[in-house]
């Protein structure tokens, strides 16, 4: 059984202004946004397994390669952000969190393998989740592992590949799952620290640098074809759509135009997708979302650009009409009220035994409980919100014949945390 063990290297893109290449190529990363990511950091006191048999450390490597990355990208025009620069831990919410704060454009996570087989040494590339649905990580971790193995030295040269990090941990990395809704991002894992052979040259300093250079490499030729982008024409949060709206978002194809390839176009809401059309004159692509029974939607726009890169599929949030009417309610108070008196009708069902009513005054009354509690979760009569949520649970559980065991359990054990009462002791 393989053990390894991933680093993680950022890049990112900023969410203004699509970049463009220079066509000069003096500065041919100007106007991209990196986030570099040197995986782990200061483990040296609990971690006895991300150690080569001489004693180098993965995360003194993942650290020298990312400040040589830093300088040769600076070089050539790159904004470059780092998640550390010292032998310091940074926990992995921080590190998706300062991608998302400096508005990157790529997450470039850097780390190196390790394995208790020390005869294994060759390249991987991770990138999140399904590759249909992440295709622009895809495009730039295919790139990055042939130039691995194109320019550095492997003991099994042809080992190296691309791959989901859903085959090493069920929801993917953190880091990669926490930033993929912006931007794309990969985790490269240039060799094995645990091959004694490969050990020895990633102790080199020189050989940090070629390291280096091979991912620069790679960006340039991800970077020369295009970061293409979509832009809504309109703020997500300006709206509240009707049935009968259409939503139009901008696309750039990161080459100073707007030239896409009109048959890779696909719009997802949530999983399925929805009508689009495409006005090449414009660079408008029109969307018809469905917005029937939804107060909030998430679309995701695929297509590629003429030079063959991918629209990186970031989430936009849409809220609508029904959000807005869930809404009009302002004041917890009138929603408690609301709450109750469904709640006092439910109760007639009950004992009426009329399966309907049931139905529907428990979902009433589940609705303005939890309305309450979005309006103010600090208010006077939470608790008894709360209680309220539990007790239609179960009724829904007794009459409707529902599997709520597990939401039951988990409403008895928000009320015991954060809602504890005071219990009366007797005096002896």
């Amino acid at each position: 059984m393989y053990i390894f063990f991933s680093f993680l290297f950022t890049i990112t893109t900023l969410s203004g202004n699509t970049p463009v290449m220079n066509k000069e190529n003096a500065k041919p990363l100007e106007g991209i946004r990196i986030m570099i990511d040197p995986g782990h950091g200061d483990t040296a006191l609990y971690d006895f397994f991300r150690v080569g048999p001489a004693g180098e450390r993965e995360e003194w490597i993942n650290l020298r390669v990312a400040n040589y990355l830093k300088e040769l990208l600076i070089q050539r025009g790159a904004t470059v952000f780092m998640t550390r620069e010292s032998d310091k831990d940074v926990g992995l919410g921080g590190r998706a969190a300062l991608a998302s704060i400096h508005k990157c454009d790529l997450f470039i996570a850097i780390h190196h393998n390790g394995c208790l087989y020390d005869t294994l040494d060759y390249p991987l590339v991770y990138f999140w989740g399904n590759a249909e649905e992440n295709p622009a990580s895809v495009d730039l971790a295919l790139i990055l592992v042939e130039e691995m193995k194109k320019q550095m030295t492997f003991e099994q040269q042809e080992g190296g590949s691309a791959y989901s990090d859903f085959l090493i941990y069920s929801r993917g990395t953190s880091v990669l799952r926490n930033t993929v809704a912006l931007m794309p991002g990969i985790i490269g894992e240039g060799g094995f620290f645990t091959n004694p052979a490969g050990e020895k040259r990633l102790q080199s300093e020189v050989y940090n640098l070629k390291e280096a250079e091979v991912y620069v490499d790679a960006l340039l030729k991800y970077a020369a074809k295009g970061l293409p982008k979509a832009t809504p024409a309109k703020e997500p949060s300006d709206l509240f759509l009707e049935e009968k709206d259409s939503i139009q978002f901008k696309l750039q194809d990161g080459l100073g135009g707007h030239a896409f390839k009109e048959q890779e176009f696909k719009v997802l809401q949530g999983q399925q997708e929805v009508p689009c059309s495409w006005d090449h004159q414009s660079g408008i692509l029109t969307v018809k979302p469905q917005i029937k029974d939804h107060k909030v939607i998430t679309l995701r726009v695929f297509g590629r650009n003429q030079r063959g890169n991918a629209l990186h599929p970031k989430e936009f949030h849409y809220k609508t009409v029904n959000y807005q009417q869930w809404h009009t309610l302002e004041d917890w108070k009138k929603a408690f009220e609301q709450g109750e008196m469904q709640f006092a009708q439910l109760k007639h069902a009950v004992k009426a035994k009329n399966t309907q009513a049931i139905r529907l005054h428990s979902e009433e009354a589940l609705h303005f409980f939890r309305l309450s509690l979005e309006l103010q979760h600090a208010n006077p009569v939470a608790r008894k919100a709360e209680v309220g949520i539990l007790d239609c649970l179960v009724i829904q559980s007794q009459f409707l014949n529902k599997d709520l065991s597990e939401e039951i359990a988990k409403q008895k054990s928000r009320l015991a945390a954060f809602y504890p009462i005071q219990t009366q002791t007797q005096d002896n």
